[in-house]
């Protein structure tokens, strides 16, 4: 498994730890790579870790 991917799963594991406070709105959080919800189901709330990829690339002066 990729480090990117074991970062959002470690992140999905503490959003849904029991009794962690300072949340108004009770969810359950899940991985998603391309979250993809219907109408209908946004009568809840979602909370969605998608998992992503920074590339670093050098810029040059000429770069605005």
């Amino acid at each position: 498994m990729s480090v990117i991917v074991d970062i959002a799963d470690a992140v999905v594991t503490e959003l849904n730890a029991p009794g962690e406070p300072g949340f108004s709105m009770p969810f359950t959080a899940e991985r998603l790579y391309r979250p993809d919800f219907e109408l209908p189901e946004m009568k809840y709330l979602h909370v969605s870790v998608v998992p992503h990829g920074v590339e670093m690339t050098t810029a040059g002066r000429g770069l605005s």
